[in-house]
């Protein structure tokens, strides 16, 4: 079943690395980019799966976390654009 997680990433000096990163996270089912280094994913993958998949393109130096989100209740400060997004029907 498909779910929101947030997934974010310090990845220090290996920004070379990290475009491989880039284009796996990417590959979500339905993704925003929040800032450089984080992401909402709209995704049918666990945390654990996501790492498996992530983790093999980071160095040593790289911390990442993922992690579910109830976007139930929520309330903030953002562009429009990401508003949109999280409030767009999914199937």
């Amino acid at each position: 079943m498909a779910r929101f997680l947030v997934a974010t990433f310090n990845y220090g000096t290996d920004a070379d690395g990290f475009s491989k990163v880039q284009e796996t996270v990417e590959t979500a089912l339905d993704w925003y980019r929040w800032n450089a280094n984080t992401w909402v994913l709209w995704t049918n993958r666990t945390p654990d799966e996501w790492q498996a998949l992530v983790r093999p393109h980071m160095s040593t130096n790289t911390t990442f976390f993922f992690c579910a989100l109830d976007v139930s209740e929520r309330q903030g400060w953002a562009k429009q654009g990401f508003w949109d997004w999280l409030n767009k029907t999914r199937t």
